[in-house]
């Protein structure tokens, strides 16, 4: 707040005073208005001019029209007198043997040429009186013109007076009037900034004036202030030491970033050097007794289950697959359960029965692709006596859809559900005699 009082106490404009804002308002807007005037003046004239120069043009053509006339009249005069003087030119002696037509044709030859030439001089003469009476009009008028003319200039000179003389009583320069109109300022725009500032002025000083009414309340104590300045001295003294151990803080964090950007570079290092530990590792144990056979058979037990999956993935309608643990014992996911893993052995029957199957058949496939063998033929022998109804009748759905890949599936069994469901068979009976093979397709 002091330092608004001291800027505005500062703050000088030689050409302005703010005790004197109404009279410069005044003096701006006299000089707007007569400004406007001495442009309307300015332009009237202009348009004058162009007038005059166009009476100027109209005159000098009249003047050469008018020249013209003078001319055709000095021809026609000349005629005349030609034709006076052809009149002399015959003697009486001549025309005494001329009969009556041959006077009759000159006469009227003559009378023709008589009418004509009177008649071109009225026609030449009243022409030039028309062209004379407009001159003096375009003479009239350019006088008129240049009267204008004179009287406005008359007019901007006291403008221009008048002018001066409220500039100079107002202790304006033109400069600054000319400056202040250039800038297209809107005057009352400029009125309410001017009233805004001073509102915020008088409320500043009265805030001023309200500070310095509650500090004369308040008498000043000189040991209170030496005891403040006392511990602002301590404070300051404080916040030195304290700015000069955060430059050796921040010293030591650059270091320490610095020893960071080490420490993960030697550990990017070392995570690959142990990652090579590792394989090494792997590699020793691999070459060290059974261990090579255990990987290879890892990697072959891992390949068969994928390729069971295949098959096992369908045949559960895409809610179990087969998976191996870290200690190669089967497990199932269970994408029912979220993803979810668990045992095998919670598997129900029928489902026990398709993931054997799938790995029998994925097993069959890879020793086919091994040996090169086409033999599509493989016996299930039993296995069957420990599932319930629903448990038999999805096996049996597997097995018929072994159909579709071109298999041939014998089944050695004794339940008869299953026989039940068997088109071609060959049942074994046991007799007095010893057993007897009965065939299907002969009964």
């Amino acid at each position: 707040m002091r330092q608004l009082t001291e800027h505005e106490d500062q703050f000088v404009w030689h050409e302005f005073d703010k005790d004197r804002e109404s009279d410069l308002t005044g003096a701006i807007q006299r000089e707007s208005q007569q400004q406007k005037q001495l442009q309307e003046g300015q332009k009237l004239i202009r348009e004058l001019s162009k007038q005059i120069e166009e009476v100027e043009t109209t005159l000098r053509e009249e003047e050469k029209k008018m020249s013209e006339f003078d001319t055709a009249i000095a021809g026609l005069n000349g005629q005349l007198k030609t034709a006076v003087e052809s009149l002399d030119y015959y003697r009486l002696s001549e025309v005494e043997l001329w009969n009556l037509r041959q006077i009759a044709d000159l006469r009227d030859s003559l009378t023709r040429t008589y009418d004509q030439t009177k008649t071109n001089f009225e026609e030449a003469d009243k022409q030039k009186s028309d062209a004379e009476k407009l001159q003096a009009t375009l003479t009239e008028q350019a006088q008129q013109l240049v009267n204008q003319l004179a009287d406005l200039d008359a007019d901007i000179q006291a403008v221009e007076v008048t002018l001066n003389q409220n500039l100079t009583k107002q202790a304006i320069t033109r400069e600054v009037v000319e400056h202040v109109l250039q800038s297209n300022l809107d005057i009352d725009q400029e009125k309410q900034r001017i009233r805004d500032y001073d509102k915020k002025c008088a409320g500043l000083q009265k805030q001023i004036t309200d500070l310095e009414n509650e500090l004369t309340k308040h008498l000043f104590d000189p040991t209170a202030l030496t005891m403040v300045q006392g511990q602002l001295k301590i404070l300051r003294t404080e916040k030195d030491g304290l700015n000069k151990e955060l430059g050796q803080l921040t010293n030591v964090l650059t270091t320490l970033k610095q020893q960071w950007a080490q420490k993960q570079e030697h550990q990017k290092r070392h995570d690959a050097l142990d990652l090579r530990k590792q394989d090494l590792k792997k590699m020793d144990e691999l070459f060290r007794a059974q261990g090579f056979v255990n990987y290879v058979s890892s990697v072959y037990l891992k390949n068969l289950c994928e390729s069971a999956n295949d098959r096992f993935f369908k045949l559960t309608n895409n809610q179990l697959k087969l998976e191996l643990d870290e200690k190669n014992n089967f497990q199932v996911r269970d994408y029912l359960n979220g993803g979810e893993t668990r045992s095998v052995k919670t598997l129900s029957g029928g489902q026990t029965f398709q993931a054997a199957l799938s790995l029998a058949l994925a097993l069959s496939d890879n020793i086919q692709h091994l040996t090169k063998a086409k033999q599509n033929l493989f016996f299930l022998d039993e296995g069957f006596g420990t599932l319930d109804k629903d448990s038999l009748q999805t096996v049996f759905k597997t097995l018929k859809a072994l159909r579709s890949e071109n298999r041939v599936v014998g089944i050695i069994s004794h339940v008869e559900e299953l026989q039940q469901e068997v088109d071609n068979f060959i049942r074994a009976e046991a007799s007095e005699n010893g057993s007897r093979i009965k065939r299907s397709w002969d009964e």
